[in-house]
């Protein structure tokens, strides 16, 4: 999860330091993963204090949800800054 964000600010510090400023808003993928991750952190609280086999469940299927939207997302992001490198705008 970290490691996606991590890898979007190395690519835009690269694209920043060889070609100049160039936008890069978020997409929706981003904003999906950004949602699901708290949501699963928030559940992993939830079950700390209170053992449910409903929430377990919710847990492991917003854990693959996320795992999911931060392979979307990064393949997303990774054609985009291609896409932007190679057009050079």
């Amino acid at each position: 999860m970290l490691g996606r964000d991590v890898m979007l600010l190395i690519a835009c510090a690269t694209i920043l330091l060889v070609v100049g400023y160039r936008p890069f808003p978020p997409s929706v993928w981003g904003k999906a993963a950004t949602f699901f991750e708290i949501s699963l952190i928030f559940l992993v609280l939830v079950l700390a204090v209170w053992n449910n086999h409903l929430l377990w469940i919710a847990r492991m299927i917003c854990a693959y949800i996320v795992a999911s939207l931060v392979i979307i997302s990064g393949l997303y992001y990774s054609i985009t800054v291609s896409r932007q490198l190679h057009a050079g705008t």
